[in-house]
C-alpha cells in the first residue's frame, strides 16, 4: 500500500503513503510411527506472524493517524499447533483412521490494514486492526474405509470442527463519532458425517460413484461485517449482537451427487458391421441433489421478522451429462502422429430441462413476488402529465417538474400509448407494469434452462 495522493499534509502523507511491511515464518516436523499394524502420523507446525504495525489503543475518542499518542506496536502472533492421525488397519481389506489437528490461520491482511491510517474518521467504513488475534480452528475426523471386493468399496467419514477467533467488528461508542474496529470475536463450529459407495469397471465398462453428505454449519456471523448496525435492545438500549450460534448461509443439511460413467477402451463396446462403435466411448451421467439453503424472514422494507436464517429456500436435483468419443489419429493417417488424439465431446447440462425455483424472496416466500415490485398501485405515480414538446398555449409544459435533473423531458414514447403526445398518470402505471413484467420474465430465482455445449480437443501424445 502507499501513494496516498490525498494527504492533507506532509505528516499525514509519511504516516498513510508507507507501505506495510508484516511477516511470516512457518516451520512444519512429522514423523511415522508403525506398531503392531498402527500407523501413527504426529506432526507439530510452529506459525508467527509480526504485524510491523502500530495499532489504536482502546480509547473513548477516535485517534487521529497523525497523534503522538494513543497507538502501540502490535504483538507478534505465535501458535505451536499440534496434529496427529492414527490408521488402524482392521482387515487386509478395512481400516480405520482417527486424526486431530489444530490449525492457525492470519487474518487476510485487508482487514489489519485497509481503514486504518486515517487521519479523520470517515462514517460506514470499519477501522482496520493490525493487532488482530490470529483465527484457529481445532479439527477431529474419525473415518472408516471397506474394501468389499475388487469392485466395490465404501467410505464412511465424520467431522467436526470448532473455529474460534473468528473475524468480525466490536463497537466503539467514542465521542463525538462511534465507529466499528475490526476483531477477531466470532466463533463457529461445523460437523457432519459422509457416505461414500465407489464401483470400478470389471468387465461391465460401468463406473460408479455415490456420495451423501449430513452437515451443520453454524456460527456468530457469516462474515466480518454481518453485525454492523445491529438491532437495540428495547429494554437495555444496547446493541443485540448475537449471544449464540445460528446457522450460516452455506449451511447445506443433506447433498446426495453422485456420477456413472461407461467407458470403452480401444476395440472394446458392440460391433455393427465389423465396427466398434463405442471404442474410445465415454458416456458420463453426473447428478445432484442438495436441501435449501437458510434464509432471514423479513418484511417489504428488509426488517427481522423471525430469528436468523429460520427458514429455508427450495430443495433441488439436476442431471447432467458428457458424451466424449477419441478418434486416433495414427488410425487415419499412419503410425507417425504417435498417440496424438482428437476428442469430440457434447456436454448438456440440466439434462431433463427443469426450470424449478431454487431460491425465494425473504418477504414472501415466493420466487417471483418480492412483495414490492407488485404492490404498486396507480396512486404511486404522479398525477401530473408529461408533455412531449413545450408550448406557449400551455404554460404547463415549461414546468420543472417536466424535466429531469439533465435538462431531459420525462415524456417517452414507450409510455404514450396512445399517441397524443402526453403520458398520463394511468399511462405510467401501465409503462411500470410492462416494464414489471418483462423483469420478471427473466426469472433469476429459477434454475437455467437445459444447456448443450459441444466442441472437441486436440490430444498431444
Amino acid at each position: 500500500f502507499g501513494g496516498n495522493i490525498y494527504a492533507e499534509n506532509q505528516k499525514v502523507w509519511e504516516k498513510t503513503s508507507k507501505p506495510n511491511e508484516p511477516r511470516e515464518f512457518g516451520y512444519y516436523i512429522q514423523d511415522q510411527i508403525s506398531y503392531k499394524g498402527i500407523i501413527i502420523s504426529p506432526g507439530l507446525r510452529l506459525d508467527l506472524v509480526d504485524p510491523n504495525q502500530d495499532y489504536r489503543v482502546a480509547s473513548n475518542t477516535f485517534i487521529p493517524i497523525t497523534s503522538d499518542t494513543g497507538f502501540t506496536k502490535a504483538s507478534v502472533k505465535y501458535q505451536i499447533s499440534p496434529r496427529i492421525n492414527i490408521a488402524y488397519p482392521i482387515t487386509d481389506r478395512s481400516i480405520l483412521s482417527i486424526a486431530y489437528g489444530l490449525y492457525f490461520k492470519t487474518p487476510q491482511y485487508q482487514y489489519m490494514y485497509d481503514n486504518f491510517a486515517q487521519d479523520i474518521l470517515r462514517g460506514g467504513s470499519p477501522v482496520g486492526n493490525p493487532n488482530l488475534d490470529a483465527q484457529r480452528t481445532n479439527a477431529y475426523q474419525v473415518a472408516y474405509n471397506q474394501q468389499f471386493n475388487d469392485v466395490f468399496a465404501l467410505g464412511v467419514t465424520a467431522y467436526y470442527n470448532d473455529l474460534y477467533s473468528q473475524l468480525g467488528a466490536t463497537y466503539i461508542p467514542a465521542s463525538p463519532t462511534p465507529f466499528y474496529i475490526y476483531s477477531t470475536s466470532e466463533y463457529g463450529n461445523t460437523r457432519g458425517i459422509e457416505f461414500e459407495l465407489r464401483k470400478q469397471p470389471a468387465g461391465d465398462h460401468l463406473l460408479l460413484v455415490l456420495n451423501y453428505t449430513y452437515s451443520k454449519v453454524d456460527g456468530t456471523a457469516p462474515n466480518p461485517e454481518s453485525n454492523f448496525g445491529a438491532p437495540r435492545d428495547i429494554y437495555t438500549d444496547k446493541f443485540a449482537f448475537p449471544l449464540a450460534t445460528y446457522p450460516q448461509p452455506w449451511d447445506l443439511r443433506h447433498s446426495l451427487k453422485g456420477y456413472v460413467n461407461f467407458i470403452w477402451g480401444r476395440d472394446e463396446g458392440p460391433s455393427i458391421f465389423g465396427m466398434k462403435i463405442l471404442q474410445n466411448a465415454n458416456i458420463n451421467f453426473t447428478g445432484s441433489y442438495r436441501s435449501g439453503y437458510p434464509y432471514t424472514k423479513t418484511d417489504k422494507d428488509g426488517k427481522l421478522l423471525g430469528e436468523y436464517n429460520a427458514e429455508r429456500q427450495p430443495s433441488f436435483w439436476t442431471v447432467s451429462s458428457r458424451i466424449s468419443k477419441l478418434f486416433y489419429l495414427k488410425d487415419i493417417v499412419g503410425e507417425s502422429l504417435g498417440n496424438t488424439a482428437i476428442e469430440f465431446f457434447v456436454d448438456i447440462y440440466n439434462l431433463f430441462n427443469r426450470t424449478v425455483p431454487t431460491a425465494v424472496y425473504s418477504a414472501t416466500g415466493d420466487p417471483i413476488d418480492n412483495g414490492v415490485t407488485l404492490n404498486r398501485r396507480i396512486g404511486d405515480f404522479s398525477s401530473t402529465p408529461w408533455y412531449k414538446e413545450a408550448s406557449y398555449n400551455n404554460p404547463e409544459t415549461f414546468m420543472s417538474d417536466q424535466y429531469d435533473k439533465f435538462g431531459n423531458r420525462f415524456y417517452n414514447v414507450n409510455s404514450d400509448f396512445d399517441k397524443n403526445g402526453v403520458v398520463t398518470q394511468s399511462e405510467k402505471f401501465e409503462s411500470y407494469m410492462k416494464y414489471v413484467k418483462t423483469a420478471l420474465s427473466f426469472l433469476g430465482n429459477y434454475s437455467a434452462p437445459r444447456t448443450i455445449y459441444a466442441g472437441f480437443m486436440i490430444r498431444f501424445n
